[in-house]
């Protein structure tokens, strides 16, 4: 008893000060939080000691647990560890990691509850441990939910892969008919050099056509001159 009326004297007498103002001249919330728990404590102690006339044994009780306490204490900060990992690995589900700490908070406040009175709460660490499995529950549909985006992201790069097969296809298709396209205009200019050669052929045999057809009037004429000549010596002949 006297160890927590001297320890509710000294929370008594400290003087919180914030930068650069006065001390405050009332009691905080936190302090007058530790001196309601203190004064709890002490109530508890005097209430066993007139029930029981032996404090030893409310002392090892309480020693219990604190050490049942700091256990939970312990697998809470376990827990916070996962869940802190569990928010680096899913950083995608944003909204659910959220809830899974709001969940979290609300077992840390539970906890620091139990701690500050001092008292073993079989129905609190209860509650503890349904909030866990809630946080538990949370995570595995986060899981879910994490599984479920890796399909989408599958199905979508299937129809990507479908989509660049299909693109590949018609640039095939188009390399073949610009191949054919290419075919076809090297058969045209073909076609049009045997057409400007038969052309060519052409005039050259209409060339020689015409130097027959002078050759054969230079023939007819020199004929004709032989035929008059030769009228002409017939009639000579005669007049002889």
């Amino acid at each position: 008893m006297g160890y927590w009326g001297k320890r509710g004297m000294g929370v008594s007498s400290w003087i919180l000060l914030k930068a650069g103002k006065p001390a405050l001249s009332k009691p905080t919330s936190s302090q007058n939080g530790w001196l309601v728990s203190i004064g709890a404590v002490q109530h508890v102690w005097r209430m066993v000691k007139v029930s029981t006339g032996d404090g030893q044994n409310v002392w090892r009780m309480l020693k219990v647990s604190i050490g049942a306490v700091q256990h939970v204490w312990r697998m809470l900060k376990v827990s916070i560890g996962a869940v802190q990992h569990v928010w680096r690995m899913v950083k995608v589900s944003i909204g659910a990691v959220q809830h899974v700490w709001r969940m979290l908070k609300v077992s840390i406040g539970a906890v620091q509850h139990v701690w500050r009175l001092l008292k073993v709460s079989i129905g609190a660490v209860q509650h503890v441990w349904r909030m866990l499995k809630v946080s538990i529950g949370a995570v595995q549909h986060v899981w879910r939910m994490l599984k479920v985006s890796i399909d989408a992201v599958q199905h979508v790069w299937r129809m990507l892969k479908v989509s660049i097969g299909a693109v590949q296809h018609v640039w095939r298709m188009q390399k073949v008919g610009i191949d054919a396209v290419q075919h076809v205009w090297r058969m045209l200019k073909v076609s049009i050099g045997a057409v400007q050669h038969e052309w060519r052929m052409l005039k050259v045999s209409i060339g020689a056509v015409q130097h027959v057809w002078r050759m054969l009037k230079v023939g007819i004429d020199a004929v004709q001159h032989v035929w008059r000549m030769l009228n002409v010596s017939i009639g000579d002949v005669q007049h002889v």
